[in-house]
């Protein structure tokens, strides 16, 4: 009798979501992430040999228009197709999700005038941060990932 292969787990083709408890939940080949009224929390694969999950949480903290605050609410997060909308009031975080990764978004219903658009963004986690070429690199001994210019 020849030897059995090994056979490597079929790759996701799509990203797969479950909500419990108001938390959506996603996750991919590459990364997994939880959704929650306070914001969401990013897990990145950082290989098989990582001893721990090392989630990094992003919160929205303010949003102002002209310099003028805006009311922040803390609704549900809820799953529209691919993506996880927040309410936040007059602000919609979203989250557009891939296979690849996920794109932050925030979209305004209504503005107070038409102005420059602030928004802050509590990060989180064990991953030292730096600039490079207009975006965010999160670096970890095991690892790192890219947050992207708004």
């Amino acid at each position: 009798m020849p030897p059995a292969r090994c056979r490597r787990p079929l790759a996701l083709q799509r990203v797969l979501f479950d909500r419990a408890d108001g938390v959506v939940r996603a996750v991919s080949d590459t990364w997994k992430a939880e959704f929650a009224a306070a914001g969401a929390s990013f897990v990145p694969f950082l290989g098989s040999d990582a001893p721990r999950n090392l989630p990094v949480q992003f919160r929205l903290r303010s949003a102002a228009v002209g310099g003028q605050a805006l009311d922040l609410g803390r609704g549900m997060p809820e799953q529209v197709g691919t993506s996880v909308m927040i309410p936040h009031g007059s602000v919609r975080e979203e989250y557009a999700t891939s296979v690849a990764g996920i794109e932050q978004r925030f979209v305004f219903a209504t503005l107070p005038q038409r102005s420059a658009v602030t928004v802050d963004i509590g990060v989180e986690g064990e991953f030292a941060v730096r600039a490079q070429d207009g975006a965010f690199v999160f670096e970890h001994a095991l690892g790192s990932f890219r947050y992207g210019r708004a």
